[in-house]
């Protein structure tokens, strides 16, 4: 999935331009699965949540209530962002400098956005159900289809040389064949379940409202981190500078969503073991899911810091090779995602934990805002100024994170200690290849595929039959056979 969309990139930035490349990024503002979803209140986790319990406690749960009650709200905040697009069309393309012919045609894409938000708010619903039950592979299956529609409609557009505004178009329509599929799929996962009785209460709409408010402060935080930058540069410079800056942190970026997608089982996984109140399964689940996510994701982002011009340059041109010191201090920000991602996103599930966590993240998101903007204003780095500052936030409140997620889910410190080992051996590994091949590496796509693959194949070897504690090892396997499975 990200993988074409790496693809496109590039044919976008060639077959138009860069700035055409950031107006089709800013587009994207407007869609829930990205920045407009700081005011869904997390209610797609919720339903994930909410069907999660369920599972664990048929009996007494009445999930009906709290399904339509959270499809009611979705439909009403779709309906109502819409609304407001609409109202703002016109007026939206000038808050980001853009006139003549793509005034106009933004303006447009923005109508027609404003007609899909409620579908879009609701494909939330639907996807919560899917990951509430935990059918992450069907979810997969339905995210790679919307994925090879926008491509293939992407390439088509490019083909036919029309305006570039289709390529925003397209993803449009892919997301509303993922809403189709996705609700088609839940219908299919609720028929003929007990779901209990429809008694509208008090209750779960309270149960929803103090949840849905935690998580809109925390998707308030959350949303502000990666597209500040973003959002900043297309008001502040323009969608030219947008272009660029978002070419050069796109593959931070992935690195960052790949994980959100493999640490997404977590929150129904957390939602059950809460409702047991089993703490040693907890920490047992924490500590190896940790543990795959640190071994899949640690060393193919530190290859990318020390190889960062040559990967810009394959990937985008040579000419945008002189960027790579900017990918690599970006890259920072999905390695700690790599250390604390699952364990964090364990925390939903501990009110308590989880207040304090967004205590944490508004911290490091004040802290990004300052300090961007104090480098943007009087020491003239331009975007690179957002880089700074997202990295130098992400740093600073990872430490605190880390003895959190430790303190609540009570991790063993062998796992720990583990997930550290993985990190200084992947960093010697890279360092070692960087000033044995480096030039080699830069000289040929071929090699640099063949020097990663066997280094990354290493790297797993020596964590199963080194790193690993030997005590959790086959409790490890089991966990990573039970996970790729669903």
């Amino acid at each position: 999935m990200t993988l074409l969309g790496l693809i496109l990139v590039p044919l976008i930035i060639q077959g138009y331009s860069i700035e055409a490349y950031g107006i089709i990024m800013i587009a994207r503002f407007f869609i829930p699965l990205f920045l407009m979803s700081v005011i869904d209140f997390g209610l797609g986790e919720i339903t994930s949540i909410a069907v999660s319990s369920y599972r664990e406690n048929r009996k007494k749960y009445f999930l009906k209530n709290k399904l339509l009650i959270i499809f009611i709200l979705l439909l009403l905040i779709g309906i109502i962002a819409g609304f407001f697009l609409f109202l703002l069309s016109s007026q939206i393309p000038s808050l980001f400098s853009l006139s003549g012919e793509n005034y106009d045609n933004f303006s447009s894409l923005i109508k027609y956005t404003s007609f899909l938000q409620p579908i879009l708010f609701l494909l939330l619903f639907f996807e919560g159900i899917l990951k509430g039950f935990e059918k992450f592979l069907p979810l997969r299956i339905i995210e790679l289809f919307s994925s090879i529609i926008y491509f293939l409609l992407a390439l088509y557009f490019l083909q036919a040389n029309l305006n570039f505004i289709y390529i925003a178009y397209a993803f449009l329509i892919s997301l509303f064949f993922r809403f189709l599929f996705s609700l088609f799929s839940a219908i299919y996962l609720l028929k003929n379940r007990n779901l209990g009785y429809f008694l509208f209460n008090k209750k779960d709409i309270y149960w929803i409202k103090e949840r849905g408010f935690e998580f809109f402060k925390n998707r308030l935080i959350n949303n502000i981190q990666p597209y500040f930058g973003s959002f900043t540069v297309s008001i502040l410079i323009g969608p030219i500078a947008l272009g660029l800056y978002d070419a050069i942190i796109r593959l931070a970026r992935l690195g960052k969503v790949f994980i959100g997608v493999m640490v997404s089982s977590a929150i129904p996984v957390s939602a059950r073991l809460f409702s047991r109140d089993d703490d040693q399964t907890f920490a047992n689940i924490g500590g190896n899911g940790s543990l795959v996510l640190s071994i899949i994701c640690t060393y193919p982002i530190i290859f990318i810091i020390f190889f960062s011009d040559m990967i810009l340059g394959i990937w985008l041109g040579d000419e945008f090779s002189q960027y790579g010191i900017w990918l690599s201090i970006m890259m920072i920000v999905p390695l700690i995602s790599s250390i604390n991602g699952f364990l964090q996103t364990l925390l939903v599930a501990d009110k308590q934990a989880f207040k304090r966590y967004n205590s944490l993240i508004f911290f490091q998101t004040i802290f990004q805002i300052f300090f961007s903007l104090i480098i943007f204003f009087f020491l003239d780095l331009s975007f690179y100024s957002f880089i700074l500052g997202q990295t130098f936030a992400s740093i600073v409140v990872a430490v605190p994170i880390f003895n959190l997620t430790r303190e609540v889910l009570k991790t063993p410190h062998d796992f720990n200690l583990s997930l550290f080992t993985n990190l200084l051996t992947s960093s010697i590994f890279s360092l070692i290849l960087f000033i044995l091949f480096g030039e080699l590496v830069k000289a040929n796509i071929l090699i640099a595929m063949a020097v990663f693959l066997i280094s990354f194949l290493l790297i797993i070897f020596i964590n199963i039959f080194f790193i690993i504690p030997t005590a959790s090892r086959n409790e490890f396997f089991n966990f990573v056979k039970i996970n790729f499975k669903s």
